[in-house]
Parts: structure tokens; C-alpha cells; sequence
């Protein structure tokens, strides 16, 4: 396992409810199409991802379920939905070692979302070098302005202070202390963003590999 907060039970357990709940909501999406049927299966899709990742299970399984989830997301992302997902479904593009020809489509829903923000720019460039990192901001400064401070240092000292402080970055996320609830809703505590961003500048980060929240084996995929 790479996430010891919870047992391999548990895991094992949740990966059996997510594959029978994906089976359904893929009929489901069959039959209703569009937003309605395909904003569940984003939900479910990327959850299994975490919860393959956090169980200790082969990256190349995870890479199998990015374009369905990727597919879902283009199809029911609006900024509703709020910046996080958005930024790990880039970093998990990073991160999977996904090529230009698997994100045309998403890149095309980029630009047409007009996102603007510097490190989906720059984790988008990293895919397709005709992507342009321009000089926009980070758009949520309070939660993710270090990113910024990474990629221009390229420290690792920096990296190891974004994710020492990460989680209560994150205090106010729908997922925060999750593995407290008597519900199983746990699954995993990962911070994508920076392991794509480190991928993407190819540090050394061997002291990061026990770090809290650090996708070391997927940033070595």
C-alpha cells in the first residue's frame, strides 16, 4: 500500500463497490448521455484512480481508467465544478505520461475554457510545446501560489514546504478528513499537482520519497 491511513481491506473493499457502481452508471450514461449521465462516472472514474493509486496497485492500471475519466470530464467540467479537478486531471495527464494525440480533444476544451492560470499552462506545454505558458497568474494565489515558487526556483526545499503544508491548504475541501468518517469516502491524500509539476522539471526528489501527499511512484511512472 502507498497510503497507510487505511487497511488493504479497505481498499480492496472500496475497489469492489467502485467497479460495481461504474458498471451501472455506465449503463446509465448509455442511456442519458451528456452531462447527466457522464458527471457521476467522473466522480467514480476518478475516485478509482486514487484509490488504485493509494491501494498500492500498478500505475499502468490507473492509465487504463484517465481516458474514460478524461472523457467524462470534458464533457461535464464547467467552473461550477471549481479549479481542483481541473488541476489534477492536467497534473494526472503529466503524471500518466499521457501524449499529445490521447489529449487533443481535452486540449481543444482547454482552450476553449480560456482557463488562464499558470500552472495548467505550464503542466499543458509540457504535453504540446505549441502551448503557451504566457504570463497569467496563479488564479487561486491563497491554495496554490507556491506552485509558482516551484517551477521558477526549481527547489526541492520549496516542494517539501508546499506539501508540509498542503493539507490544511486544503482545509476547506469537500474531501478534508475524509479517513475520519465512519462512511468509506477515503481515498487517499495526494497532491498531483506538485509530482507533475516535479515530472515536468525533472528534479531530484529522492528525499521526497516518504514525504506525506507525494505521488512518488507515479512521478517516476
Amino acid at each position: 500500500m502507498r497510503d497507510a491511513l487505511k487497511n488493504e481491506s479497505y481498499y480492496k473493499n472500496y475497489l469492489q463497490f467502485l467497479n460495481k457502481t461504474l458498471i451501472r452508471f455506465e449503463c446509465l450514461a448509455e442511456s442519458y448521455g451528456g452531462r447527466k449521465g457522464n458527471r457521476p462516472l467522473r466522480k467514480y472514474y476518478m475516485d478509482k484512480m486514487s484509490v488504485l493509486y493509494s491501494s498500492g496497485a500498478e500505475i499502468a492500471l490507473i492509465k487504463e481508467v484517465y481516458p474514460k475519466f478524461l472523457d467524462c470530464f470534458i464533457h461535464t467540467w464547467t467552473t461550477e465544478d471549481g479549479f481542483e479537478i481541473l488541476l489534477n486531471t492536467v497534473s494526472l495527464a503529466v503524471l500518466l505520461n499521457m501524449k499529445k494525440a490521447d489529449m487533443n480533444l481535452a486540449m481543444e476544451f482547454f482552450e476553449q475554457e480560456n482557463i488562464n492560470d499558470y500552472a495548467i499552462d505550464y503542466l499543458l506545454h509540457s504535453i504540446d510545446q505549441s502551448w503557451d505558458i504566457g504570463k497569467n497568474p496563479i488564479r487561486y494565489p491563497v491554495r496554490y501560489a507556491m506552485l509558482k515558487d516551484i517551477i521558477s526556483s526549481r527547489s526541492i526545499a520549496v516542494a517539501k514546504d508546499y506539501l508540509n503544508k498542503w493539507y490544511e491548504l486544503h482545509k476547506d475541501a469537500a474531501w478534508y478528513d475524509s479517513h475520519k468518517s465512519k462512511e468509506d469516502i477515503y481515498t487517499g491524500y495526494w497532491s498531483y499537482e506538485v509530482g507533475a509539476i516535479i515530472k515536468v522539471l525533472g528534479l531530484n526528489d529522492l528525499e521526497l520519497q516518504n514525504q506525506s501527499y507525494y505521488p512518488y511512484d507515479l512521478v517516476h511512472f
